[in-house]
């Protein structure tokens, strides 16, 4: 009587967890042509150790990396993958193309590549970015576009490059220089004043 509550035991559990078993699926494809549906535990660069079930129970086993042609990994869903852009919102002072108080929205392609718009009070500006890292948290180099002022608040627009920190969690700021395009009458010097600004400015930024 014992063994046959045990056996209704384990084929509960089995009922139970078959679903996240075949979710959580990998597949290992071997360069003869024959591939494993398994769960990868590790892998380095001599072997691949999995698990894979043998007659409805789980047997571990491995295999050397001379052997495999690929693995594949199932989809998690809402996870992002790395073919996948990624946004993010940046808010601060002479943020948005060197505006008193600004926003930058950014999208970042696959291949580290970072395109940038931005607008505030009162200005607007674009940039394109260089990320360090293939990650919308990573520091960059910028080529940027400000356009400080408005109409007849405009002071000045300059073209520059500089380089952008962002912190793991919020915090980013950035140093850089700018060659003046045009001044405007809001500009408050008109004599002898440099082609040449430095250009700073620093904020929060959020992923999307």
């Amino acid at each position: 009587m014992k063994i046959l509550v045990m056996k209704k035991y384990n084929l509960l559990l089995l009922i139970l967890f078959a679903p996240l078993w075949a979710i959580s699926q990998d597949i290992i494809i071997a360069k003869n042509g024959s591939y494993l549906n398994c769960k990868i535990i590790k892998e380095d660069s001599s072997k691949v150790f999995y698990e894979t079930k043998v007659k409805n129970r789980l047997v571990a086993g491995s295999m050397n990396m001379s052997e495999v042609k690929k693995i594949i990994y199932p989809k998690v869903p809402n996870e992002k993958t790395k073919s996948e852009n990624e946004l993010g919102l940046t808010v601060g002072f002479l943020q948005g193309g060197g505006s008193l108080i600004g926003a930058d929205l950014e999208m970042l392609f696959p291949n580290s590549i970072g395109i940038q718009f931005g607008l505030g009070i009162a200005g607007y500006g674009c940039a394109f970015n260089v990320h360090l890292k293939k990650t919308i948290r990573s520091s960059f180099l910028s080529l940027q576009y400000l356009h400080q002022g408005i109409g007849d608040s405009f002071s000045q627009s300059l073209i520059g490059p500089a380089f952008v920190y962002r912190g793991n969690k919020w915090l980013t700021a950035q140093l850089g220089f700018g060659i003046v395009q045009n001044r405007g009458s809001a500009y408050p010097v008109k004599n002898n004043y440099s082609p040449l600004m430095l250009t700073y400015a620093f904020g929060a930024y959020l992923p999307l």
